[in-house]
């Protein structure tokens, strides 16, 4: 759904990721909403096992936008092709800093449903998994993060690529 871009926001003195709708899902008016609410999940979100929102904007009136914090690290799909495999007690970590920020998402009333080697990120030097790429989740009723409509259905193809990996070389 968007387009990831390192930038550098110069009044907190930091690099940021910029996750950008795709130009050519600005007339969609429901890819729009599905943008907005990935924003919005994850503003309601603070917790160390999740990507750390900043703000979420409309440039020019047209352009919505997500800014988060950079991970430096790897994607947990690019960390397994280098090694082949993780060394058990490095995969047991792995699962349990996975499942508690799972934990943490659900007790938000959101569901990820895009749980995937390139959507956990390994953070470096201090090795913790960080869930990223909310674009799928499907808020629970009785959720903080409310829904007007359903913006995933049967059929509907939607996904995502290895932008955090793409990002960062």
């Amino acid at each position: 759904m968007g387009s990831v871009f390192l930038a550098y926001d110069r009044e907190l003195d930091r690099q940021v990721v910029v996750k950008a709708l795709l130009p050519t899902l600005l007339g969609d008016r429901e890819d729009r909403a599905r943008f907005k609410r990935e924003g919005r999940v994850l503003a309601d979100m603070a917790h160390e096992g999740v990507v750390q929102f900043y703000c979420f904007g409309v440039w020019q009136n047209r352009f919505p936008y997500i800014v988060m914090e950079h991970l430096s690290g790897r994607s947990l799909r690019k960390l397994i092709s280098e090694k082949e495999r993780l060394p058990v007690q490095q995969a047991i970590e792995v699962a349990i800093q996975v499942c508690e920020a799972l934990a943490a998402v659900h007790e938000h009333g959101i569901v990820h449903r895009d749980i995937k080697p390139t959507n956990i990120i390994i953070t470096e030097p201090e090795t913790k998994a960080k869930l990223v790429d909310f674009g799928l989740a499907r808020i629970l009723s009785g959720s903080r993060v409310a829904l007007t409509h359903h913006l995933t259905r049967t059929g509907l193809l939607v996904g995502s690529i290895d932008w955090y990996d793409a990002a960062n070389g």
